[in-house]
């Protein structure tokens, strides 16, 4: 399947535009783990808990570990990314691209209705 330029400016334009989004999603999810980490070392902190309780504690407690962990390598991967849109002023450029789609589109919409106008042989049915 072979994309058109107006396809693949679009999709640019979304990848410079979600990546920002998609870094402050994973900080946040990152932020709301390490809360659940400390809700349930506090839960171990501060409360007597017989074995049976204990042990749920550190099944739920190394649940959140692992979902944490991949969190974090989320944000190391999306770090990368946005390290290289952030060179190229994500703002600036998805702008001029929105500018080139919308330049690309009257173009297309000009040359799907092109007319011509005769000048010398006006008699003839030319593009009309």
């Amino acid at each position: 399947m072979e994309l058109t330029p107006e396809e693949i400016l679009k999709i640019m334009k979304s990848f410079f535009e979600e990546v920002e989004a998609e870094h402050s999603n994973l900080l946040q999810e990152l932020a709301n783990k390490e809360a659940e980490q400390q809700d349930l070392l506090h839960e171990l902190e501060l409360n007597n808990l017989n074995a049976v309780e204990i042990t749920k504690v550190a099944i739920d407690l190394k649940r959140v570990r692992k979902e944490r962990r991949t969190i974090k390598n989320d944000i190391e991967r999306v770090k990368l990314i946005k390290n290289f849109t952030d060179k190229y002023n994500n703002k600036f450029i998805t702008n001029e691209i929105k500018i080139l789609i919308k330049e690309l589109y009257k173009l297309q919409k000009r040359q799907e209705n092109r007319k011509y106008e005769p000048r010398i042989l006006k008699d003839r049915k030319i593009g009309g």
